[in-house]
């Protein structure tokens, strides 16, 4: 399957070489050039990990939260979505916590090397930003062995930094507001005529938005694999009149108690319905 908070600013990819470090410590201020400052309250932690090599088919192919980094300096709590995922097809992408990235992995025997990174540029609050850079050059051009730990993952890197994450259903789609671009019904594709968007949270089975129309909806939702399962709608009573009714009740058709196969390709979210019905998001700006 093909490359994945909402956006602040307007989305512009770059390709940037992220330095990799040449030290077994990242510092948190001053990870790189343009971080000065660190989360609050880092603390140290030795560097140790799980004892049991995971199965690189158990790590590909899977959504993973990322809980915390771990440093020869200190440790790093997650603040925000931040996640990964490694497709089967030698691309990985995710977020860093505030701005989205991709790459590419190599895989040898039990390890894992990771390319270039090239990333969304966004403006991030302090705390997110700080944790963001010192992932970003934890990951980049950095060879990891992956250790399991049940339902949790260790990616140890050759300089003994690690990353600790968790299996998570479709961590890739949650904590970002989508805004509805086209959707394709019975061959026939519409744009909407006023904002549409959606927002969902796997982890409280919940997805709510705009249908189109200032027409807001919340609807329970479960996630299984790659797939997410809408229910029944609840919506708001707006009167809408033409194009905005027309594409209103087609999205609300579509969405309501249906299920989707989910596609991250270049940050942007395409949901593919078993009836071949087709939504595309795009992350807000």
């Amino acid at each position: 399957m093909a490359p994945a908070k909402k956006f602040l600013a307007r989305m512009s990819i770059r390709s940037t070489m992220i330095a990799a470090l040449a030290v077994t410590g990242l510092q948190p201020a001053s990870a790189t050039a343009s971080s000065t400052v660190g989360p609050p309250g880092p603390t140290p932690a030795a560097t140790s990990a799980p004892s049991r090599p995971a199965a690189l088919a158990d790590v590909v192919g899977n959504d993973w939260r990322i809980d915390r980094l771990t440093t020869a300096a200190a440790t790093w709590d997650t603040v925000t979505n931040a996640h990964i995922r490694m497709p089967p097809n030698g691309q990985v992408y995710g977020s860093l916590g505030c701005n989205s990235f991709f790459s590419h992995v190599t895989m040898n025997g039990t390890q894992l090397t990771f390319g270039e990174l090239t990333t969304t540029r966004m403006l991030c609050a302090q705390n997110e930003r700080a944790f963001e850079v010192a992932l970003s050059n934890i990951l980049s051009h950095h060879t990891f062995t992956a250790q399991a730990d049940g339902g949790k993952l260790t990616l140890v890197a050759d300089n003994g930094n690690l990353i600790h994450l968790s299996r998570g259903p479709l961590a890739h789609v949650t904590g970002v507001q989508w805004q509805v671009n086209t959707l394709t019904t019975h061959g026939v594709s519409r744009r909407p005529i006023t904002s549409a968007h959606i927002s969902i949270n796997t982890g409280a089975h919940q997805a709510r938005g705009d249908l189109g129309c200032m027409t807001a909806f919340s609807a329970p939702v479960t996630a299984r694999g790659e797939q997410i399962t809408f229910g029944r709608l609840s919506t708001s009573d707006v009167p809408c009149k033409g194009p905005d009714r027309t594409f209103r009740n087609a999205l609300h058709g579509t969405l309501h108690e249906h299920t989707f196969t989910t596609e991250l390709h270049n940050g942007n979210l395409t949901l593919t319905g078993t009836d071949g019905d087709r939504i595309i998001l795009n992350p807000s700006a």
